[in-house]
Parts: structure tokens; C-alpha cells; sequence
């Protein structure tokens, strides 16, 4: 009896490492078939923790994504651009501490030159507004698609409020996450009225360790082995 009911509990340690840890799926926009609740927004200046308009819609691109569809948005004013995601990407997003936010970006050539540096990502939540420059600003519009993707934790360098701001810990970035209310991917890389297209963006957790299954598989197993003995 207790070698069953320690297997019961180390089936159920396995759980909540699955649940926890590992297991959440990937979170993605592909764009087939239209926009999946994207949106654009305006940001004055640092340090980006509130929008300078109202949220309006992007342009849908049915063809000539990343492939199949993308969405686009035109700089309209001046002011700094950038994609927001839907609720899909909101919410308790903790367990994808430890993985990482991709996507795609495409420059259309307006033989325009760079703007002034701004964060690639910011993303709000749990109150506070943490910042990354994590590649270096494009040179030119070359019109290709390009694939960016960046590390969901403290080795990454992600800054509070401005690129210049204090460094966010693990703890502060799974607080962020935990309660994640904006997340935001910059378009506007150039000086003057630039266009910029978005495809695939995608949250992805850090997979689950094969040996992990193979733990879970064995523990299952061996409980249900217990219950034949027993009967």
C-alpha cells in the first residue's frame, strides 16, 4: 500500500511539472485567414507605459505573407507604431518563463533612413512595463521577411520602463507574465511615413525534456501494475 501511494505521488509531482513547467502550448498568429485580433498602437514616448491614441486595426494582407497572410500598418503621424496582440497572447502567461516571442518582420522599401532607436518588445503587466532592444536597427528596406525571436527571461536583458531603466530579475518577469495586459512588437523603424508587415508571431514554452514522458509513461505503468497485484 505505501509503495502505491508513493507512486500516486510522484505521478502527481509529474503533473504539476507538466502543468507548470513545461507543458503550455505555443501561442501563434499565422494570418490566414485575417487579422485574429491584432490590432495598432500609438506610444508617445518613454516610458511606454501608456498609448498617445486609440487602438486601431492593421491592414489585412491575404497574400504575400510568410507565408499566406500578414498584416500591415502604415506610420500614420509620426509617433511610434507597434503591433498589439490579442487576448490569446494575454493573461496568466507565467509558464512561458524560460521560453521565447518570435515573429517575422517585413520592411517595404520607401528608400527611407533609420529612426530613432526604440524598444523591439515591451510588454505590460502586474503593473509595471518592462522594455528589450534586442537586434540591431535594420540599415535598409530590403522589402524580405525577416525572422527575429527573443529570450523570455533575465539573460535576455530586458529593461523597466525605457532601455536605459533598471533590469528586470526572473521574479519580475514571471510577474509581468503572470498577469500579462500588453504585449507589444515595434513596426516603426524609419524616418517618415514607413510600412512595416507582421506574420507568425508566437509565444513558445520550453519544451518538455523527453525523459520527463518517459517518467510519466513509466510511473503509469507501474500503478497500473500495482492494481493488478492488488486484484
Amino acid at each position: 500500500m505505501r509503495n502505491k501511494s508513493f507512486l500516486i505521488q510522484l505521478l502527481c509531482s509529474f503533473c504539476f511539472i507538466v502543468k507548470f513547467g513545461y507543458s503550455q502550448a505555443d501561442v501563434v498568429s499565422t494570418f490566414d485567414v485575417d487579422d485574429e485580433g491584432w490590432n495598432i498602437v500609438e506610444f508617445p514616448a518613454p516610458p511606454y507605459d501608456a498609448l498617445a491614441s486609440t487602438p486601431f486595426l492593421p491592414n489585412y494582407l491575404a497574400t504575400g505573407g510568410n507565408p499566406d497572410g500578414a498584416i500591415s500598418s502604415t506610420d500614420r503621424d509620426g509617433k511610434l507604431f507597434l503591433f498589439s496582440a490579442p487576448s490569446t497572447f494575454l493573461g496568466d502567461m507565467e509558464s512561458f518563463y524560460g521560453g521565447s516571442l518570435s515573429y517575422d518582420l517585413r520592411f517595404v522599401d520607401n528608400n527611407l533612413v533609420p529612426g530613432t532607436p526604440h524598444p523591439d518588445v515591451i510588454l505590460w503587466g502586474n503593473g509595471s512595463t518592462i522594455t528589450i532592444d534586442f537586434f540591431s536597427d535594420p540599415n535598409t528596406q530590403t522589402g524580405l521577411w525577416e525572422s527575429y525571436s527573443v529570450s523570455l527571461t533575465e539573460a535576455a536583458g530586458w529593461h523597466f520602463d525605457n532601455l536605459s531603466g533598471a533590469l528586470a530579475s526572473e521574479a519580475e518577469i514571471r510577474g509581468v507574465l503572470a498577469d500579462l495586459t500588453g504585449l507589444y512588437i515595434r513596426g516603426d523603424y524609419w524616418s517618415g511615413i514607413d510600412q512595416t508587415d507582421l506574420d507568425n508571431p508566437r509565444l513558445s514554452a520550453v519544451p518538455l525534456p523527453p525523459a520527463v514522458w518517459l517518467l510519466g509513461s513509466g510511473l503509469i505503468g507501474l500503478i497500473g501494475v500495482a492494481r493488478r497485484k492488488k486484484a
